[in-house]
């Protein structure tokens, strides 16, 4: 008889995300419930995403994970995302003007920290922290520190 292993499953590695601040606060209002993307990472669906809120501002604030991924031709997206996506039509086709795929990440579990991080303070923590243009990979030491400060929330 063979002996059971238990099955690995790896873990996701957690997304940095760059949000203006309008749209931070429509996400943590509750009003804002699909975050619009030219590009997004592979496997998105499930991922944990860390909310970092860029200038003036420039503070981890909270996150979310990604319920579901919509993608598709902007015109077709537009009726799926028009009532919850924050953005009017114009907005919305100024942003994806020039590309062919649209993507709409649809966000659930949003937490808020209770004193979000600034730039200067997650440097002091992580030297090396580099607030991304519109996403990237959590990575190394960061990981773990942004656990903790989920856990804080």
């Amino acid at each position: 008889m063979r002996s059971k292993q238990p099955i690995s499953v790896p873990r996701v590695t957690p997304i940095v995300l760059s949000l203006k601040p309008r749209y931070a606060d429509m996400l943590f209002m509750g009003v804002k419930t699909i975050e619009l993307r030219r590009r997004i990472a592979v496997g998105m669906e499930g991922r944990e995403v860390f909310v970092y809120v860029s200038s003036p501002v420039q503070r981890i604030r909270g996150g979310f994970r990604v319920k579901e991924v919509w993608s598709g031709a902007p015109e077709d997206l537009w009726g799926r995302v028009e009532s919850k996506a924050g953005v009017e039509r114009v907005e919305f086709d100024a942003y994806y003007n020039g590309s062919g795929v649209a993507h709409a990440l649809h966000v659930s579990h949003v937490w808020e920290h209770g004193a979000p991080v600034g730039l200067e303070a997650l440097r002091g923590e992580l030297p090396d922290f580099r607030p991304p243009q519109s996403w990237r990979y959590a990575k190394g030491c960061e990981l773990s520190w942004l656990e903790e400060i989920k856990r804080g929330a």
